[in-house]
Order: structure tokens, then C-alpha cells, then sequence
């Protein structure tokens, strides 16, 4: 994607003309103005600001002036750009007919050139983008016209009682084939205008539908374009996919009825004639027109998560697919924590945060809510199952596997026998070894070499996993396998042939022998039968295979970053993440700004030490703009590095800001215990 950066500064304007809703106390003032300058200069900024001070409300009317000023410098100086390079190659072309040096002139007059065509393209792509927007506009108006007295109501299919739902059938379970992500994100063109995008991080969603609510009441709620962001579990309107309560099972039948080929609303007369249901039908609020629909409402209309959920089941669209969709074209992204914070969430739902701002709301939360993302725990009979469940799914379709994945399967296997060894308790005896502690912490690579794997490579075990959707598909035949009995020994299973026409004979012979007028209830007892069957998938215990996946996936990590807790009484195993700035590195590298507001003393600390090592970055702390020596500095490798200088307010001697010479490997910034 292309994007144009300006060469002119905006300068920071009044007090009255960040849209505030009412008159603006002098903290709010100068928060907002701090955090123009931080935005406009590309800077981490750190804030601090008392309880009831509406640090929310003025983030949001700080941060949308300055983008809103910002898409303006961009046309503005796009088009100024565009007529000085145009002047320049005309006089480049009338002096090289008199130049000496005329290979130089025209070396000159070729880059300029060259830049033109840049800026064209840059100009040409903007416009496609406003005209887009522009008929999105124009499209919920006229929809909004026709469907003025329309009330947000739930959709029918929640009203009525759902039909049987099946996992994949075999022939997909099985299929050896090499599967892509299909909740992956969505292919985006390169020949895309990119424009830069607010996200507004906190760690609830309650708390972001307070931030909508205060956004409507600004001047800013008439142009701006909001798109909450949530997972399935609060997006999807699909009774059936709802119902199933787990996130993890509710993603992958969302997933299932996504890239099924069976009809939205199939026929009583076809189920019927399969019986139970072998594969999902298709979902009928996933369809273009309707998805379509409800990304204009959700970009020309302020919703929280609420709100768009509802609207969704209103139009019968997607509400999470809509907001993926519009996620590209909003200009202010509102999204929880778990969503910002972990790479393979921003990647799904395709977030770029390059060049784009980032303001975390309580940042105080921010490291336990890092910690707690990134850790893993695995328990003995979790180890137990899992192992059991790929052990079967491996013997019922080892013949259909390639030779590669079954090494894969066979090296996931010994994997968890493995850890299953290390969390077995040892025998004491007079001639028996000395035995390790009970309760131990070790790092990474020493429990992968203590429990012998340390051979395997583990990135390409994961990889094959994700690639395959392969803890899906060991959920689905550990579920088939819990609902069908298995045959006796002494008699061999009948074919999927002898025992479609027993089920058929069986069913004519009975609706032979009833009455006529009972025979209609007989025909409703297929359906009341696999209706009967759902609770039973619904009490099926999430997949073990996910959380052996997790803790694999942190043993591929830094050791220098956690440990791993391993207790034998207990029987469990456990990472636990010390150091959460690696996992924040790659959001500051990306962003344009960062701004984390109501801020602790060791979240300063690591984002300092990330600032000084990673990225050139400024700090300010809010609290004491006005004192001396606390106004803003820069870090080593910006102009103007200033020495480190104490606070300067009253009673206060900690250290604000440091400069050339300081050894930034240790984090020396302070807040102002004031």
C-alpha cells in the first residue's frame, strides 16, 4: 500500500479547537495539546492524569484533530507537491538544450520525472479512495430511506430450535491436502491508497462503548469513520454457532460453515434423505451483499460492539465479518487488548499497524495483561487426552497420510510422552537415584533438553499444525468417535452403502405400518433425533490439542524472556513470562505513536528501554510540563540529546530525561512520585 508523508509541520493549535463538547479544565488542555506535538513528531508518549479527569474523552478529541488536520496537510501539500516537481521539469527541460553538462540535466530532469509519476499515482490512488468512501455514504443514505422505521430485533433463527450440527465430515478430516488459514487475513491489493489509522486500545469492551458514548457528543462523531473490533464471541449472531459458548469451538464452526459447499437453508426433504448431517450447511448471514451492507452502516455511524451486533441480527449480515471488512477504511479502530497485543490476532484480522497511531487506555494494565496473553499452562491429564486423541486420529487414518505429515503427527506424539515423563511422579527406594525437586524452574531450552526433544524442530511442528487446522481436526474425530459406538469384534462394520439402505428400508417399513396421520410425526423423529445429539457436541470439552499447541509455541521463544514452572505433585506445567517488553518491541517499531496513558513506573521503564535501544522516541511526562527541566527530550540519536536533568517541581528530585552519555542499558526513567 502507498502512502504520502508531509514535509510540513502542523502546528498545535488552541485550546478551542480540538471539538471538546464543553469547556476543557486546564489539564485537559494541555493533555491534548502534549499529545498533537507527540503525534505530529512521532513520538512514544507517556501520561499521567488524575481520576475524573476524562482521559478518554480527551485522548479521542486530541487524537482526531490532529488526524483530521493531518488528512488535510496531505491533499493540500499532494497537490502542491505535484505542481513544483511539474515546474521544475519544464525549467530542467528548457535549460538542458543550453547546458553544457546536459547529461546531468537530464539525470536531474529523470528523477524528477520519476517522482511525479510517484506523486500521480499517490494522487490518483487518494481519489479512488474518497470516491469509495464517497458512494458508501451515498448508499447508507439511500438505505436508511428505505428502511427508516426499521428496529434492531434478533434475527429468526434464534427463535426457533436449530438443526443437527455435525464436525467435518471424514473425507475432510482426513484430507492429507495442504490447507490454508481460512480465518487468515484478507488478501489486500498493494495498489491501495493507505491512510493513517487510529487504534484505540483498552482492556474491556464496556470501556470501549464508553469511549464511543463520549465520542458522540464531539463535533468529531459527524466525519469520522469508528469500527469496533471483538471476536466471534461477541459479533456472531449465528444461533448456532452462539450456543456452542466455547470461543474455541465457536471459531472453528464458524470456520467449517465458512468453506462449506451445502446450501444455506437446506430443504427438510434433503435432510432426510442423508439422515445425520455429514458436513455444515453454509452460513446464511455470511453473504456478500449483506456483509457489504452492514460495513457501510459501520463506517458511515459511530457503533459500539453492542450496537453493531444488534444491527447485524437487524439486516441479517455478518456483524464480524462487517467490521473486518471495514476495518480498512476506518480512521478510528477500537479493539481490546488480546486483539492488539498478540501478533497472530493482528495478523487474522488484518492490522497494519505500520505508520499508524496506537493509544492504550489504562496502560497500567498492560504488563500483567501481556504476561497473561503470552503465558501457558498445560496440565497432566490435558497431556493425557491430547496424546490419546492423536493417537487415535493417526491409527484411523495412517494410510491416507503422506510420509510427511505423519512424521509430524509421530514427532507431536513423542512430544507429549515426553512432557508426560517429566510430570511423572518418581519412585523413592534405598538403590534408586536422587530424584530432581518436585517443583522446579527451568528455562526453555532446558526442559526440551531434559525431556529429549530438543532434537526436533519445533517452528516447523507448529507450522504444520496451523497450516493443517490440525487441532480441529483431531476435535472432530474425537468427537465422532464419542458419539458413534464402536462395532463388535466378531462382526466386521457394514459399508457406508449396506447401511444407507438399512436406514432406508427400515424408515419405509415403519411409515408403512403407522397410520397416515401419524406418519408425519414419524418423519419429524430424524430431526428431533439429531437435534437430541447437539448437546452432546456442546458438552464436548474444548480441545486439548490448542493449549499443547500454546505451550510448544512459548518454548520457541527467547529463553531469556520466562521460564518454565514444572510441577510433579501438582501435574502441571507451566510458562511463565518475565520480561513482556519483547512481545511490545514489534508495536513500537511499527507505529507511527504510541501513547499509553495512566501509566505505572515499570511500564515507563520498559518502554524507555525499548525506546532507546529500538527506535528513536521521545518522552514526556504530563504531570509536570510546566516545571523546568521536565519539558520533552530526546532520546540518543535525535537532535538536541539534552543531559539528565531532575524533575523541577517542587519537593521532587527524580530523574525526568537523559541524553548523550547516559547508559541506557538500564532504565533510568522515573515518574515524578508527586
Amino acid at each position: 500500500m502507498a502512502q504520502y508523508s508531509p514535509r510540513q509541520c502542523l502546528a498545535t493549535p488552541e485550546a478551542t479547537d480540538f471539538g471538546f463538547p464543553f469547556a476543557p479544565y486546564g489539564i485537559q488542555e494541555q493533555l491534548m495539546q502534549e499529545l498533537f506535538s507527540v503525534l505530529e513528531r512521532r513520538q512514544v508518549g507517556i501520561f499521567e492524569s488524575p481520576t475524573g479527569t476524562g482521559k478518554s474523552l480527551t485522548l479521542t478529541c486530541g487524537a482526531l484533530t490532529w488526524l483530521r488536520q493531518h488528512e488535510e496537510l496531505v491533499r493540500s501539500e499532494l497537490l502542491q507537491r505535484i505542481a513544483e516537481v511539474e515546474k521544475e521539469i519544464d525549467r530542467l527541460q528548457a535549460s538542458s538544450a543550453q547546458a553544457e553538462d546536459w547529461i546531468s540535466a537530464q539525470s536531474e530532469s529523470r528523477k524528477q520525472q520519476v517522482e511525479l509519476q510517484q506523486l500521480n499515482r499517490l494522487r490518483s490512488l487518494l481519489e479512488q479512495r474518497e470516491q469509495q468512501l464517497a458512494r458508501i455514504r451515498e448508499r447508507t443514505k439511500e438505505r436508511k430511506k428505505h428502511h427508516k422505521f426499521r428496529t434492531r430485533t434478533k434475527p429468526e433463527g434464534e427463535q426457533q430450535q436449530p438443526e443437527d450440527i455435525e464436525p467435518p465430515s471424514d473425507a475432510d478430516a482426513d484430507s492429507d491436502s495442504d490447507h490454508e488459514l481460512a480465518d487468515g487475513p484478507e488478501e489486500q491489493s498493494e495498489d491501495r491508497y493507505r491512510a493513517v489509522q487510529i487504534f484505540f486500545c483498552s482492556r474491556t469492551h464496556s470501556q470501549l462503548s464508553q469511549i464511543v458514548a463520549e465520542l458522540r457528543k464531539t463535533s468529531h462523531a459527524a466525519w469520522v469513520r469508528c469500527v469496533s473490533l471483538g471476536s466471534r464471541q461477541q459479533l456472531c449472531i449465528n444461533p448456532q454457532v452462539r450456543r456452542l459458548r466455547n470461543v474455541g469451538l465457536m471459531n472453528e464452526r464458524c470456520l467449517d460453515m465458512a468453506r462449506s459447499k451445502a446450501p444455506a437453508n437446506p430443504s427438510k426433504k434433503s435432510r432426510l434423505a442423508v439422515g445425520a448431517a455429514t458436513s455444515l450447511s453454509r452460513c446464511p448471514f455470511k453473504t456478500p451483499a449483506l456483509v457489504e451492507s452492514l460495513r457501510d452502516v459501520a463506517l458511515c455511524e459511530p457503533l459500539d460492539i453492542e450496537e453493531l451486533a444488534a444491527e447485524g441480527s437487524a439486516c441479517g449480515g455478518c456483524s464480524y465479518y462487517a467490521s473486518r471488512s471495514a476495518q480498512d477504511d476506518a480512521q478510528l479502530v477500537l479493539l481490546p487488548y488480546q486483539l492488539l497485543l498478540q501478533q497472530s490476532a493482528r495478523q487474522q484480522l488484518g492490522i497494519d499497524l505500520r505508520g499508524s497511531i496506537v493509544i492504550v487506555d489504562e496502560a497500567h494494565n498492560l504488563l500483567e495483561s501481556i504476561a497473561q496473553l503470552h503465558g501457558s499452562e498445560l496440565t497432566r491429564s490435558q497431556l493425557e487426552l491430547a496424546r490419546d486423541q492423536v493417537t487415535g486420529y493417526k491409527e484411523q487414518y495412517a494410510r491416507r497420510l503422506s510420509t510427511r505429515n505423519l512424521l509430524r503427527i509421530n514427532q507431536l506424539i513423542f512430544v507429549m510422552r515426553r512432557l508426560l515423563n517429566l510430570l511423572e511422579p518418581k519412585a523413592k527406594g534405598d538403590g534408586a537415584p536422587p530424584q530432581p525437586p518436585p517443583v522446579r524452574m527451568l528455562r526453555t531450552y532446558e526442559l526440551s533438553s531434559e525431556g529429549d526433544f530438543d532434537n526436533i524442530d519445533l517452528h516447523a511442528l507448529l507450522e504444520f499444525c496451523g497450516r493443517t487446522r490440525f487441532a480441529q481436526k483431531v476435535q472432530g474425530h474425537a468427537a465422532r468417535a464419542q458419539r458413534e459406538p464402536r462395532p463388535s469384534e466378531n462382526q466386521p462394520p457394514a459399508s457406508s452403502r449396506q447401511t444407507l439402505l438399512q436406514r432406508l428400508a427400515m424408515q419405509h417399513q415403519t411409515l408403512g405400518k403407522r397410520p397416515p396421520g401419524k406418519r408425519k410425526l414419524a418423519e419429524t423423529q430424524p430431526e428431533a433425533e439429531a437435534e437430541s445429539k447437539e448437546p452432546q457436541l456442546e458438552r464436548l470439552a474444548p480441545s486439548p490439542i490448542r493449549p499443547l499447541l500454546a505451550f510448544i509455541e512459548t518454548l520457541t521463544s527467547n529463553a531469556s524472556d520466562g521460564r518454565v514452572l514444572l510441577n510433579v505433585q501438582a501435574g502441571i506445567v507451566k510458562y511463565l513470562l518475565l520480561d513482556p517488553a519483547e512481545h511490545f518491541a514489534d508495536i513500537l517499531s511499527e507505529a507511527r505513536a504510541v501513547s499509553g496513558p495512566q501509566v505505572g513506573l515499570i511500564l515507563s521503564s520498559i518502554i524507555l528501554h525499548l525506546s532507546a535501544t529500538d527506535c528513536h522516541c521521545w518522552w514526556h511526562d504530563a504531570a509536570h510540563a510546566g516545571a523546568e527541566g521536565a519539558t520533552v527530550c530526546p532520546l540518543p540519536g535525535a537532535a538536541g540529546g539534552a543531559l539528565l536533568q531532575p524533575c523541577g517541581a517542587a519537593g521532587c528530585g527524580a530523574a525526568v530525561c537523559g541524553g548523550q552519555g547516559t547508559d541506557w542499558s538500564q532504565p533510568l526513567l522515573q515518574l515524578c512520585p508527586a
